[in-house]
C-alpha cells in the first residue's frame, strides 16, 4: 500500500542501521506506520457508509469513553463508501509535510483502525503497545495519527507512556484530535453493537476471483458490510399516543434510540419526519406536449 511504502521511504531518508539520529518526532511517525501495518495485516475490513459515520461523529457529544470497546473482532478496519474531508472528523486540521511535498490543500481520512488486544488471545510482552486498545486514523495524504489508551471506570485518556514524546510535548490541537478519536471509536463501538445493526462478511465471487488471477491481478479480499434493521416497538396494550402532528416535513439525523426491550440502544438512520406535507412542498407543473406536424 502507498501507506506503507511512505514508512519504508521514512525509514530509509532517517537512515535506519546507521549513526544517524532521529528525532523524537520522526521517530514517532516511524512507529505510527508500523503499529497501523501490523494492526491492518491482521485486521477484518468493515465497510461503513460515510453518511453514517457522519451522523456518530455529531453524537459524540453524548457518547461515553470508559471500559474496553468491543468490536466484532479483536482488530477491525474501518473503511468508508468515500473519503471524509478532515476538518468533518478530525477536531483540527493538522498540515503536514507530506501535503505540502504532494500539494494537497485539503487532507481526507480514508479509514480507522482499531485494536483492541483485551478480545486477543495473543501474548505479548508486557507494556507492549497491543496490550491495550488502539486507533489510527489512516489519511488520503498516507499520513497516520496513532492513539492507545487503556480502558478503566473513567473516561478514556491516551496512554502517553508508550508514545515517543509526552502530552506536553505536542500542542493542544494535536492532543483535542487525540481525545476526538477515541470518542470516535467508542462511537463506532456503540453502532456495531447495536441489536438492529448486522455485520455481514461479503466473499467475491469465485469465478471472479479466479479470472483476476489469470490476468495476474491481485486477488480481492473479505470485506464486511453493516445492514441496518428497522425495529418496531411492540405494546403490550394499545398506545393511542399523545405526539401532536408535523406541520411540515424535514430531515431527521441518524442518532441512537433507547429502547426497554434491548439492553443497548438502538441506531435509528437517516429519514424524513412530516412525509405526508411532501407531496404538498412539491411544486406541480403541468406540461403540454404540441401535437406531432404532418
Amino acid at each position: 500500500m502507498p501507506l506503507f511504502q511512505e514508512s519504508r521511504e521514512l525509514e530509509r531518508r532517517l537512515g535506519y542501521g546507521t549513526t544517524y539520529q532521529p528525532s523524537r518526532k520522526e521517530v514517532g511517525m516511524v512507529a505510527d506506520y508500523r503499529a497501523s501495518e501490523v494492526l491492518m495485516s491482521i485486521s477484518e475490513t468493515i465497510v461503513l457508509p460515510s453518511s453514517v459515520m457522519m451522523d456518530l461523529i455529531h453524537n459524540l457529544d453524548r457518547i461515553d469513553t470508559r471500559g474496553w470497546i468491543r468490536l466484532p473482532y479483536p482488530y477491525v478496519t474501518i473503511q468508508f463508501t468515500h473519503p471524509i474531508p478532515e476538518k468533518d472528523i478530525m477536531a483540527h486540521v493538522e498540515e503536514n509535510d507530506l501535503m505540502a511535498m504532494k500539494m494537497i490543500q485539503e487532507d481526507r481520512v480514508v479509514g480507522i483502525v482499531i485494536g483492541n488486544a483485551d478480545q486477543d488471545n495473543r501474548p505479548f510482552p508486557p507494556q507492549h503497545v497491543f496490550n491495550m486498545m488502539n486507533c489510527c486514523i489512516l489519511f488520503q495524504s498516507t499520513s497516520v495519527n496513532r492513539v492507545a489508551w487503556i480502558g478503566t471506570t473513567k473516561p478514556s485518556i491516551p496512554y502517553w507512556h508508550v508514545s515517543e514524546y509526552m502530552q506536553y510535548e505536542i500542542s493542544q490541537e494535536a492532543k483535542d484530535n487525540k481525545m476526538r478519536m477515541i470518542a470516535l471509536c467508542y462511537a463506532i463501538h456503540l453502532f456495531l453493537n447495536a441489536p438492529n445493526v448486522i455485520v455481514v462478511k461479503q466473499r467475491p465471487d469465485a469465478a471472479l476471483q479466479k479470472a483476476r488471477q489469470k490476468k495476474g491481478k491481485p486477488k480481492l479480499e473479505e470485506y464486511h458490510t453493516v445492514t441496518i434493521q428497522k425495529v418496531q416497538t411492540q405494546y403490550e396494550e394499545s398506545n393511542k399516543g399523545s405526539g401532536t402532528q408535523h406541520s411540515r416535513m424535514y430531515p431527521v439525523r441518524g442518532h441512537f434510540r433507547k429502547l426497554k426491550q434491548f439492553e443497548d440502544p438502538i441506531w435509528i438512520p437517516n429519514h424524513f419526519r412530516g412525509l405526508r406535507h411532501g407531496e404538498e412542498s412539491i411544486l406541480k407543473e403541468v406540461y403540454r406536449v404540441p401535437p406531432r406536424k404532418p
